[in-house]
């Protein structure tokens, strides 16, 4: 017997450019001041840099994190995404541009700070932490 086709269970929309990246975080994100309730989180960022926190159960958008400006200004495209594990609620991105910022995220992901932020001379391609 023949198996079925794929089907799609679930569409996330927000992104008008092309998604370069999708991390997921593998368990409920709780932030310090979270409570029971923490959402099973996604991030996804596309070629212009723009990072869309998603809840992976309800399929919504929670925020979206404003991108580092690249040369002259213009947005500098996602290249990775890393969830630290030993830090629930703090997420990493590198940029084209060579910028590698940590976000630690508020209440439930509903809204993130900029924690540190580096300007690298060449992009970085890969990130991990050494827990």
């Amino acid at each position: 017997q023949a198996a079925s086709p794929p089907q799609l269970i679930q569409s996330l929309s927000g992104h008008r450019l092309r998604v370069a990246c999708v991390k997921f975080a593998g368990r409920a994100v709780r932030t310090l001041d979270d409570g029971e309730g923490a959402p099973l989180m996604l991030a996804s960022a596309d070629t212009s840099g723009h990072v869309i926190l998603w809840d992976v159960l309800r399929g919504t958008a929670l925020t979206h994190l404003a991108h580092p400006a690249g040369t002259a200004g213009k947005p500098s495209a996602a290249l990775c995404l890393h969830w630290l594990s030993s830090q629930p609620g703090h997420l990493l991105c590198a940029h084209a541009s060579g910028a590698v910022l940590l976000w630690r995220l508020s209440h439930a992901g509903s809204g993130a700070t900029t924690l540190w932020r580096s300007d690298m001379p060449e992009p970085p391609t890969l990130l991990a932490v050494d827990p």
